[in-house]
């Protein structure tokens, strides 16, 4: 579906920690995990001129948030090379295969940051807009 662009902002404010997770464009084969911790969202730089709604990102999202002086002490992108950057619904199968372990990285960080972290069995359509709070 694509990054919220400013959008993400919204979901920034008031919180102390945050885990995106979106495709990043990163070395490695496609489906390797990455990780960029805050202060690597904040230095990224977009090259070239922006050209859609979503390319205002991460880091823009989160300027925004400083400046309102919301920004989360502590975040985390973890990202997954994708195997290609078209427009669509389907998960390659390299990426498909990662979801497993995004889930559990994701888990182990909320974990390390003293949530209480319990399966539910059902994920939400859209899970990126519902913030889980600790």
């Amino acid at each position: 579906v694509g990054t919220a662009g400013l959008d993400l902002t919204g979901a920034l404010l008031g919180r102390r920690r945050v885990v995106l997770l979106d495709a990043a464009k990163a070395a490695g084969e496609p489906g390797a995990l990455v990780r960029f911790d805050r202060e690597a969202l904040l230095a990224a730089r977009t090259p070239g001129p922006r050209l859609t709604p979503h390319e205002p990102g991460v880091r823009d999202a989160m300027q925004v948030a400083a400046l309102a002086g919301e920004l989360p002490d502590e975040a985390l992108l973890l990202g997954c090379v994708p195997q290609a950057m078209e427009m669509g619904f389907e998960l390659s199968a390299p990426v498909a295969a990662a979801v497993e372990r995004a889930a559990a990285e994701v888990v182990a960080v909320a974990r390390s940051w003293g949530c209480t972290v319990e399966p539910t069995g059902n994920a939400p359509d859209c899970a990126w807009w519902r913030p889980l709070v600790a």
